[in-house]
This record gives structure tokens, C-alpha cells and sequence, in this order.
């Protein structure tokens, strides 16, 4: 299976958002989807133009978008989380990739790509948190070289919060 990984232009952008959106529906059917996140809403303020966050789409030869990623400067929403750098963190957001290219590296090429994006622009800290219930997602960030932060103790989520330093 041959793919790119690029930053969507143009028509991708629309593609883009809608594939994110729908992937999020189809992970999380608990949350309320009447309404796009923001940062799908304002994508080309978040994240194109010269702006600080960062979206990456994986397509197939067809032009078909298999998977996503995503990273935005991390807003500090979690105020119990103390992170080990106060140098620039940034949040990775919006790991998706289509069940049938599943377990076949794509979610680790889509994060070694964004890592790199990253690290040209001096980001040396990244933040990020999943949840028990996505099968496999903590040992994959584990495997990423994420370190365990801490669990909340919330339910239905149960949130795991996770970061990753370069020096």
C-alpha cells in the first residue's frame, strides 16, 4: 500500500475536516456532535496560513484520506498537569486512521512526520491524552516514546495523560 502524507490544500481542506469529524463521531459516539470543534471550524486559522498548528493527511493513490494527525499549541486546559519543560508544548490532536490500514505503520508515519514538522519549528515538548476504551492507544503512544502522566479518575472517559520531551 503506497500512500503521501501531505498538508491538505484547497479541496483536501474540506475533506480534511469532514474526515476528522466523522472519525471523531465514529471514537467517541458519547459526545455531543451538533457542532463541529472549534478548531475544525476555523481549520485555515488553526491550522494553515502561516499559522501555529499543524495537520497532516495520509492519501492513498486515489486521493482518498486514509488517516490524519494533528498538533496545536497546548492551551494548558488540564491546570493539575505540571509538564517537565516550561519550553513550548504542543498538543498532538487528531490520530485517525481508516480500520483497513490499521496496524500497518501508518499512525506511526503520520506522528514521525508531524514530530519532525515540529521539531524544524524548535518544538521540543509534546503533550497529549487518550482514553482506555481506544484499544491499544496507550501502549502506542508508549511505543512513540510518550511518557504516563496520569489518569483521571472520571468517568466514561477515564482520560490518560501522556507527554514527550526531546532534548
Amino acid at each position: 500500500m503506497t500512500y503521501s502524507i501531505h498538508i491538505p490544500i484547497g479541496a483536501q481542506i474540506e475533506r480534511a475536516r469532514g474526515f476528522s469529524y466523522q472519525s471523531r463521531k465514529e471514537l467517541f459516539p458519547m459526545l455531543n456532535h451538533d457542532q463541529m470543534p472549534a478548531d475544525l471550524q476555523q481549520f485555515e486559522e488553526t491550522y494553515n496560513n502561516g499559522n501555529t498548528g499543524v495537520f497532516l493527511i495520509a492519501t492513498n493513490d486515489s486521493g482518498q484520506i486514509i488517516g490524519c494527525i494533528a498538533a496545536v499549541p497546548y492551551d494548558h486546559r488540564f491546570e493539575e498537569l505540571i509538564l517537565s519543560s516550561e519550553s513550548p508544548t504542543y498538543e498532538v490532536c487528531r490520530l485517525y486512521v481508516l480500520p483497513a490500514h490499521r496496524h500497518q505503520s501508518l499512525g506511526r508515519t503520520l506522528f514521525n512526520e508531524l514530530q519532525l514538522r515540529l521539531q524544524k519549528q524548535g518544538i521540543q515538548q509534546l503533550y497529549l491524552h487518550t482514553h482506555p476504551f481506544l484499544d491499544g492507544a496507550q501502549s502506542f503512544w508508549e511505543k512513540m516514546g510518550f511518557d504516563f502522566l496520569h489518569q483521571d479518575e472520571e468517568a466514561p472517559f477515564f482520560t490518560i495523560h501522556m507527554q514527550k520531551h526531546h532534548s
